[in-house]
C-alpha cells in the first residue's frame, strides 16, 4: 500500500468503529476526518440497515458510500447519481426453510424490507437488537404476514443444539448459507454467496477507480470474514471473534473501547 495514493478505508460498525457504548472514540473520529480531508474514501460497512448507519455517517461528516445489510444494499446518501445496489432474499426461500424446522425450536424471527419489519412476536431482546424507528412492524406467522422479498432474515433457535441441527436442512437455493452470530446464543441469519461486504468493496473499487492494493478494512465478527479475506490490508480488532483472529495476521493494538482503529491508522499513515 502506498500511503500517498488515494485509499479506500472500510469500517464495520458494531464492535469495530463503535465502542461498547455505541459511540465513536474521539481520536478515531479526528483521524478519519483528517484522512478524508487528504482525499481518501471512507466507507461504513455494516449488517445494520441504512437508517441505523446514517447517524454515524453524519457524525463523521462523510459524503461517500454506505454498505448496509452486510452488502445487500449499497448507497451514497448524498449522491443521487450513485449506482445504488440492492439484493433481496426471496420470500419463498424463507418459507421453505421454516417449513423444515419444528416450530417449538424457534424462539423468534426477524426480517425486513425497505419499509417493513416482520417479527414472529415482540420481545425486548429483538427490540433492542433491531431498529424499528420509522418502520411498519408486523407480528405473526410468516406464512400469513410475509408478503415480499427482504434484505435480511434473522432467526433465534431455542439453544445451540437446535442451531446445530440446521446443518441437516436443505437450503432452498444453492447460493444460500447460514451465518451464526458469535456473540448471541442461538441466533443466525441468511447469507448468500452473491452478496457480502467484500462484494460491496469490489463495487466501490470500480466506482471510485481505486486499485485493489489500496484497500483497507477493519472488522470484528463473522460477517466480516469475506471482507477481511478480500481487501489488501485487513485488520481484525483486538476484541474480534477467534475465527477472524486466526484468519488475519494484523490485529489492532487495542480494542474498540481503547482507540484500536486510531492507533493502527496513525501508524499506517505515519501521522
Amino acid at each position: 500500500m502506498n500511503i500517498n495514493q488515494r485509499t479506500l478505508l472500510v469500517f464495520d460498525l458494531d464492535g469495530t468503529l463503535l465502542s461498547s457504548e455505541k459511540t465513536i472514540m474521539p481520536k478515531t473520529k479526528a483521524i478519519l476526518h483528517e484522512l478524508r480531508e487528504r482525499g481518501h474514501v471512507i466507507a461504513l460497512a455494516s449488517g445494520r440497515p441504512p437508517r441505523a448507519v446514517i447517524p454515524y455517517y453524519e457524525e463523521l461528516g462523510l459524503d461517500g458510500p454506505i454498505i448496509s445489510y452486510n452488502g445487500a444494499c449499497i448507497t451514497d446518501p448524498k449522491d443521487n447519481e450513485f449506482p445504488t445496489y440492492h439484493y433481496f432474499f426471496k420470500r419463498e426461500w424463507i418459507l421453505s426453510f421454516l417449513r423444515q424446522i419444528k416450530k417449538d425450536e424457534i424462539i423468534n424471527l426477524f426480517a425486513e424490507s425497505g419499509t417493513t419489519l416482520y417479527l414472529g412476536h415482540n420481545s425486548d431482546q429483538f427490540d433492542n437488537m433491531f431498529h424499528k424507528e420509522g418502520m411498519l412492524v408486523i407480528n405473526g406467522d410468516y406464512e400469513k404476514i410475509l408478503n415480499e422479498d427482504v434484505y435480511a432474515f434473522v432467526f433465534q433457535m431455542k439453544n445451540d443444539e437446535a442451531l446445530k441441527k440446521l446443518k441437516e436442512i436443505n437450503l432452498p437455493d444453492k447460493t444460500l448459507f447460514l451465518r451464526h452470530w458469535y456473540d448471541c446464543d442461538g441466533i443466525a441469519e441468511f447469507g448468500s454467496t452473491e452478496v457480502s461486504k467484500a462484494a460491496g468493496i469490489k463495487r466501490l473499487e470500480e466506482i471510485y477507480k481505486i486499485p485493489h492494493g489500496q484497500t483497507i478494512a477493519f472488522g470484528d465478527a463473522e460477517n466480516d470474514v469475506e471482507m477481511l479475506s478480500y481487501v489488501a490490508s485487513p485488520f481484525a480488532m483486538k476484541n474480534a471473534c477467534s475465527k477472524l483472529k486466526h484468519m488475519v495476521k494484523n490485529i489492532t493494538e487495542e480494542d474498540n473501547d481503547h482507540e484500536g482503529i486510531y492507533l493502527t491508522l496513525k501508524h499506517l499513515f505515519s501521522l
